[in-house]
């Protein structure tokens, strides 16, 4: 996943020009934080945010195969993969259901 903000076109047969990507401020804030977020850094994020609403969070290394391991936010919990890689939007929507929350929550 390419997090930069910029992207490739096809100019006529040549695919080597670089165009930037025009948005709003808010809609790349927003891009920045959802998108481009790594497992690591989603892990941090529902920590702060147990802290601030006073629900336990805790992070099991151990109860996962591989480089995956278990997040637990009050009584539910997901499985998030390898902290030090991205996750897409898709699984970002997707661990966030499971513990409950939403995409505003991460904000």
């Amino acid at each position: 996943m390419r997090c930069a903000g910029v992207h490739r076109v096809e100019v006529g047969r040549y695919a080597s020009a670089v165009a930037p990507i025009i948005l709003a401020i808010d809609a790349r804030t927003d891009l920045t934080e959802l998108l481009c977020m790594t497992a690591g850094e989603f892990v941090r994020r529902i920590a702060v945010l147990g802290a601030v609403r006073g629900v336990p969070v805790r992070f099991d290394p151990t109860r996962g195969k591989g480089s995956h391991g278990t997040l637990y936010y009050g009584d539910r919990f997901t499985v998030v993969k390898d902290r030090r890689k991205q996750c897409g939007p898709g699984l970002l929507g997707k661990m966030l259901a499971d513990l409950g929350l939403n995409r505003r929550d991460l904000r």
